[in-house]
């Protein structure tokens, strides 16, 4: 039994075993490093198969921009169809937006798609780039 300063040793790990421990730990770091590396560039090849809308990250990195919003998915985001009244589309689009506003709790990747959604639809020319004021003159 070694005692040392009124700690008892016994029960500690060795110095072989300590320097296995951390070879094994090591090897698992360089294994697991080689697999991510693999793993990201399997999906930078998938992804620049598919083409910027899929590329994420290499999209933005290869300076490419995403594929824009189509008119249809804009109008699913604001709940609309091509015949509902431009009017009603700006009174949902400013309460979508302000309901997920992220200083409130609200979401700003919907945010975000509510804003390009609407932005899509002045592209086309079925929205106006600047929504006609109220009569009661607040916001809605």
């Amino acid at each position: 039994r070694r005692v040392h300063g009124g700690r008892n040793f016994e029960n500690t790990m060795s110095p072989p075993f300590v320097q296995l421990l951390t070879r094994i730990v090591i090897a698992g770091s360089a294994v697991l490093g080689r697999a991510m590396v693999d793993a990201y560039k399997q999906a930078a090849k998938e992804g620049a198969k598919k083409g910027p809308a899929a590329g994420g990250i290499m999209s933005l990195l290869s300076g490419r921009q995403p594929a824009a919003m189509t008119t249809e998915e804009a109008l699913k985001i604001l709940g609309a169809k091509a015949d509902t009244p431009p009017a009603q589309i700006e009174q949902t689009y400013a309460k979508l937006f302000k309901n997920n506003n992220p200083e409130t709790g609200g979401s700003f990747y919907i945010q975000s798609k509510v804003f390009r959604a609407r932005e899509q639809l002045v592209r086309q020319s079925i929205l106006p780039e600047y929504p006609e004021s109220n009569s009661t003159g607040k916001d809605q």
